[in-house]
């Protein structure tokens, strides 16, 4: 991986949970860094979900190491989609990380 390949602005996303005045807690998702990536779509799909197709993509998204506490809790925008990250995993060398990615159609209706 080259640098000049990190071409795609990314934004990574905590949650905080914060309590409703009804009680029940709720998870609010605010910027933890933008950073720039490299962003290969790998596959996807459409199964059916609750008897609905619902259409999945997976992506391999790249970034440099070190920069952020990166977990499979926090959330990456692409494009200004939220993505669920699956698994994070640091290249040989360790200067990069390689985060596989999952983007649902049916997470992004506001």
């Amino acid at each position: 991986m080259q640098t000049g390949q990190l071409d795609k602005l990314i934004t990574i996303r905590t949650f905080d949970v914060v309590e409703l005045p009804s009680g029940q807690e709720q998870k609010e998702w605010s910027d933890l860094i933008q950073l720039f990536a490299n962003v290969k779509h790998l596959t996807g799909n459409e199964p059916y979900q609750a008897a609905q197709k619902v259409g999945v993509k997976r992506i391999l998204v790249t970034i440099y190491n070190r920069v952020a506490t990166i977990t499979e809790q926090n959330q990456i925008m692409i494009d200004g989609l939220s993505c669920a990250i699956l698994s994070i995993t640091p290249t040989e060398d360790g200067f990069y990380l390689e985060m596989e990615v999952e983007r649902r159609d049916n997470e992004n209706v506001t």
